[in-house]
């Protein structure tokens, strides 16, 4: 009689996640009710200027990261951050590439034109120009963990553009 060989588990290597805050101004214009006596008034459409302005990576956790965070310089009130997850050390790099896509969304009441979201964030170019035309082909998996949500597809959400910003990498510790 054989004896069976035991099969080895092979462990799949855990990926370091990083965190990275988009720094942004955006701008809104637009969206005024068309009937303001209406309990349910419709709107004017909405358009939002966006301009990323860098990448920020802290070295700090804790209520010490949250007042880092806070004490940014906001201006007028319209700029502020986004939390990201990537999957290289932001320490190894002066800048990135953030894929943004630029898409209309809205409700039953009214419509908002250049919402934005960043798909993925690289650290080449090239890579960024893949993802790019992935997203305008709508092919290619670029981004698994997301599982086939996109903020862009939906009843009221429609794709505008697809941009890529090269954006410096500022670390605070």
């Amino acid at each position: 009689m054989k004896k069976k060989k035991k099969s080895k588990k092979v462990k799949a290597k855990k990926k370091n996640i990083y965190n990275l805050y988009i720094y942004y101004n955006e701008v809104r214009s637009g969206g005024e009710e068309t009937d303001p006596g209406q309990e349910f008034s419709s709107h004017e459409p909405e358009y939002i200027d966006f301009t990323p302005i860098a990448f920020y990576h802290f070295l700090i956790s804790g209520d010490t990261f949250l007042g880092k965070l806070m004490d940014f310089d906001r201006g007028s009130g319209s700029t502020d951050y986004r939390h990201y997850e990537v999957e290289f050390d932001p320490m190894e790099y002066k800048e990135v590439y953030a894929v943004i896509v630029r898409y209309t969304t809205g409700d039953t009441f009214g419509t908002t034109h250049g919402a934005w979201e960043a798909a993925k964030i690289v650290t080449n170019k090239q890579d960024a120009e893949k993802i790019k035309k992935d997203i305008e082909k709508e092919t290619g998996d670029y981004d698994s963990k997301k599982k086939g949500y996109h903020a862009w597809k939906g009843y009221f959400e429609s794709l505008e553009s697809v941009v890529i910003h090269k954006l410096d990498v500022i670390y605070h510790a």
